[in-house]
């Protein structure tokens, strides 16, 4: 397609005379400079391997930036350092297009005799062209079916059906400039773990790839635990084992800087680099650029191979005759490994690992070790997950020795870890208002002189606006014309960038004035905030309302890996206990806080809107549990220190009903619509269905929408800081659940048609059917082991969520339901919510598949 634009339409319209090279190989380096040398050429196109190769060869740069005005290139992302150094001779540009619509319409702002900026391209708005976000802050380039100057976009000439067209291509913005993009890589270049974590590999491949023995290299990792590396040397000669091993070891520290580049989860390590044969090169397009797939296929059996490997066994060999029954020799085992595979030298017995940095990998790494190590197969990720120090590791291996695997995990429910379960959230407890106490002795309000008036209009602190929840409350915080001022405590350095994208992509207004919202980078560990003293001085002097709304949600994690965000809710108590106007604190809670509510003859059939002190309330789960403690922190911290606070427990939020957006993929509900497409059925009930739960445990819809969460959240800030609630009593407690519920029985047939009308998988041409639940899962189960890795992992999600949904078949999968009595008359606009509609499922199901 390039061939044709710029030798037969570009010469047309612009009369120009195109230079064609001689017959024969693809143009090499030699063969511009001669080119060049020998006619009067004005600009030159070449593919992007052509910069790294004019980078190394410094005489050839010179004779083509003394003969040529511009040099394009076309085909791909351009290695950074190489196209720097060709720019900084000759003005440099990209050009953009397929062979699906052509040549894409850029603006150049500069002019074209500078070149500078060659990274970026900016879209001409007549094109019609959307930068939709896939993940981090890759956005896709999709064309969208209008008109242009009464014809349509090449592309829909070619595919007239089309409403609009993904082209594959991500582009990230640019840092400096507005409505600039920056090329990143394709969509399907993106790597997607099986835990579900992705990254993407362009960074990493550019910072090995300029290693001068590489010639090119490729990430790979998808639908594994693990990244791996697959790499092409320069020297085309066969290499022994030794002499790879030496490549390697040279090639390594660029390796371990781009590792450090990446989260944790995306780390290759010295046994997951693979180098290609010289038989068998990498695979290219006669542009020379990698066909990654071609090339991935070229070696699927030598990466199936290294993957079956187990990580750097080699280096660490298990030892003989290990006691199992040693809690010291556990522990030295336990150390042993730890320090081998994340490096930490000393990792004191009650550290939590999490605390530390521990990732996914590194748990299933550890897991996988310890079934080596101690030959016990039973211990599993989620079994670190639970136990996550040293010292409780050992001791639920310890307590487990001897009993054969199966009653090991038959028995989980009675297993040493959750047998202190209630000990464990007790002693947690125990030890925030400890520290809270600690903050806040000098601070009690009774006897202190009387406060200060309050402001005539709000002022309102709010953590984590960057996430869902937080992007839409803050939206109706500064539509509100009686919120005067936002400050936003955000964990990123960029948050206030970050806060535009996050909207952007949700529908929600960029705009975003100083005059009206603060961001700031926080770290609420600390007692400070890690604010400096004077933004602090006037954060304490100023909020009339505190919203926590940031919180790690992570079902995996034990309750002792959230120590330190209940830490930051006390330093949050402790801002409102030291504040001059005597800020109302709310926390958002939710549902699980109160998941195993148990009735009794006295108490409410539904959970009540009050502080409940059953420590087995929560769900079984560190998320849970956390949330529960965090509300019986604020009772303490209310009557102890006379604050005024409130919480919102939230039931299932689904997205927007404005926008038909918002409502994460990834979720458990949408999750389970994407992978009942690929087995091509859906369950007659959520989950288990008895004589209470004729729809199944979850079938009771009582979902609320994100876009009317905020607003009822926005209410109780008002709610809170007037004459709703006292100081010194218990917190204001209210529910965010839809009173106007509707069942799935009676959205199931609309989901049933939406799904079947959607293409995709093996279920494309045929109707999706109904099941009862137990075969749903079973059906789910026989799915996740028939498919290969990226089936798996594009079109049945299910597998990473089997146990959640086997849970819901089996007694006790039902959640206990949240009463709405007091919520109606403190926030009477919760009564307007709408039962969910028809059309609200089938736009966010075509959502939740337009990004596949």
């Amino acid at each position: 397609m390039a061939g044709l634009a710029f030798t037969l339409f570009s010469p047309m319209f612009h009369s120009s005379i195109p230079v064609y090279p001689l017959p024969g190989p693809p143009p090499a380096l030699h063969s511009i400079v001669e080119a060049v040398s020998n006619t009067s050429v004005d600009w030159v196109l070449v593919a992007p391997i052509m910069l790294q190769s004019m980078a190394q060869d410094s005489q050839a740069l010179a004779a083509v930036s003394t003969r040529v005005q511009h040099l394009v290139y076309i085909g791909g992302a351009a290695p950074q350092e190489a196209a720097d150094l060709v720019a900084s001779k000759l003005p440099l540009y990209q050009v953009f297009g397929s062979s699906e619509f052509g040549s894409f319409p850029l603006v150049y702002r500069e002019p074209l005799s500078q070149g500078t900026d060659w990274q970026s391209v900016e879209f001409h708005p007549q094109a019609h062209a959307q930068l939709r976000h896939r993940f981090g802050n890759l956005h896709e380039l999709v064309l969208v079916n209008n008109l242009v100057h009464g014809r349509p976009n090449p592309v829909f000439a070619v595919y007239p059906h089309l409403r609009e067209y993904e082209t594959g291509d991500l582009f990230a913005p640019h840092p400096d400039r507005p409505n600039a993009w920056v090329y990143e890589s394709r969509a399907d270049d993106l790597i997607v773990y099986l835990t579900g974590e992705k990254t993407n590999p362009a960074e990493f491949e550019r910072i090995v790839g300029s290693h001068a023995e590489v010639r090119d290299v490729l990430m790979l990792g998808d639908a594994r635990f693990e990244s791996a590396l697959l790499i092409e040397p320069c020297n085309s000669a066969s290499l022994s084992r030794q002499e790879t091993r030496q490549v390697i070891d040279r090639i390594w520290p660029l390796v371990r800087h781009a590792n450090s580049l990446y989260p944790g989860y995306a780390h290759v390590s010295p046994s997951k680099i693979l180098l290609t044969e010289a038989s068998r090169p990498m695979a290219r397009s006669a542009k020379g650029t990698v066909q990654r797939k071609a090339t991935l296929e070229l070696y699927k059996q030598d990466i199936s191979a290294m993957y079956n490997e187990l990580e750097d066994a080699i280096a660490l060999e298990p030892r003989e005759n290990l006691d199992v029954t040693s809690r010291e020799s556990v522990s030295q085992v336990v150390q042993d490994l730890i320090h081998h595979l994340t490096g930490w030298n000393e990792v004191q017995p009650d550290a939590d690992f999490f605390s530390l940095g521990m990732d996914s990998l590194i748990v299933h790494r550890l897991s996988r070790h310890l079934q080596l190590h101690l030959h016990l197969a039973w211990i599993e990720p989620k079994t670190i997950y639970s136990n996550p120090s040293v010292e409780s590791l050992s001791q639920v291996i310890v307590e487990s020795s001897g009993r054969r695997d199966a009653d090991v995990v038959a028995s989980s429910a009675s297993s040493p870890a959750n047998r202190g379960r209630l000990a464990r959230m007790t002693e947690i407890l125990h030890a925030q208002k400890a520290a809270l106490s600690a903050l806040c002795r000098e601070a009690k309000r009774t006897g202190l002189p009387p406060h200060p008036p309050k402001p005539e209009r709000h002022v309102v602190l709010l953590t984590g606006s960057t996430g869902n929840v937080g992007s839409f409350v803050l939206d109706k915080l500064v539509g509100d014309e009686s919120i005067s001022h936002v400050y936003c405590l955000n964990r990123s350095q960029d948050s206030e960038q970050a806060q535009i994208r996050s909207n952007a992509r949700r529908g929600l207004a960029t705009a975003l004035p100083s005059s009206k919202v603060t961001f700031l980078t926080a770290d609420l560990g600390r007692s400070d905030l890690g604010i400096s003293p004077p933004i602090l001085d006037t954060i304490k002097s100023s909020i009339t309302t505190i919203v926590h709304n940031a919180w790690p949600v992570d079902f995996n994690l034990s309750v002792s890996s959230f120590k330190p965000s209940l830490q930051g809710l006390v330093n949050l108590l402790s801002l409102a206990a030291h504040s001059a106007h005597a800020p109302s604190l709310i926390f958002l809670s939710s549902i699980s806080a109160t998941a195993n509510y148990h009735q009794t003859p006295q108490a409410e059939p539904a959970v009540p809107e009050t502080i409940l002190r059953d420590m087995e309330s929560p769900a079984v789960t560190g998320y849970g549990e956390s949330k529960f403690i965090s509300e019986l922190l604020l009772q303490y911290a209310s009557q102890e220190f006379n604050l005024r606070t409130g919480i919102v427990r939230i039931g299932q939020i689904t997205g927007s009903v404005d926008s038909l957006r918002g409502w994460n993929r990834n979720e458990w509900f949408p999750i389970l619509i994407r992978s009942s497409k690929h087995i091509g059925s859906l369950p007659e009930t959520l989950g288990s269905a008895d004589e209470h739960h004729p729809n199944g445990y979850m079938g009771d819809i009582d979902w609320i929408p994100v876009d009317r969460l905020n607003g009822l959240i926005v209410d109780f800030v008002k709610v809170l800081a007037g004459a709703g609630a006292e100081a010194g009593s218990d917190p204001l407690v209210v529910h965010a659940v839809n009173p106007l519920s509707t069942s799935w029985a009676d959205v199931l047939p609309d989901v049933r048609s939406t799904l079947s009308a959607i293409g995709g998988g093996a279920s494309e041409e045929k109707d999706v059917s109904v099941t009862p639940y137990a075969a749903w899962v079973s059906a789910l189960a026989a799915g996740s082991s028939a498919s290969d890795g990226s089936e798996t992992r594009l079109r049945n999600p299910g597998y990473k969520l089997l146990d959640f949904y086997s849970q819901m078949s089996g007694p006790g999968g039902a959640i206990a339901k949240l009463g709405t009595s007091k919520t109606r008359s403190l926030l009477p606009a919760i009564l307007l919510l709408e039962p969910l509609r028809a059309e609200w499922m089938a736009g966010w199901i075509r959502d939740w598949f337009s990004a596949d």
